[in-house]
């Protein structure tokens, strides 16, 4: 099966495939097959995508300017390392995925970190 992304995220596979960053068809990271695997496996798109992240397959980090230093120009963004975001955003996909599968009195709100 050919990779591709819909960006209306029409599938669970477009969807697993947008929150775990894997948008770049030209040169995608999983083929559909494996998410869709995960999706089966998991249950839902947000412990899905938390797995694919998890599993070192896709990076969150690598466009990330932590601090960049010309002359007496010092310009740093964010403040934590790639890793750091990385486990942010699974612990985020996984705490969202579990309120998924939680009773319907679901009362809590999720931030991303």
């Amino acid at each position: 099966m050919a990779v591709s992304f819909d960006p209306s995220l029409s599938s669970e596979v477009d969807w697993i495939r947008f929150l775990s960053k894997d948008m770049d068809m030209a040169a995608p990271r999983l083929q559909n097959e494996t998410l869709s695997a995960l999706y089966v496996n998991e249950g839902n798109r947000w412990l899905a995508a938390a797995i694919a992240v998890e599993q070192g397959v896709l990076s969150l980090g690598n466009n990330t300017i932590l601090r960049k230093m010309v002359a007496d120009l010092d310009v740093q963004f964010g403040g934590r390392s790639d890793g750091e975001t990385v486990a942010n955003y699974v612990k985020y996909l996984r705490e969202r995925g579990t309120w998924e599968v939680l009773p319907t009195n679901k009362a809590r709100t999720f931030e991303v970190l």
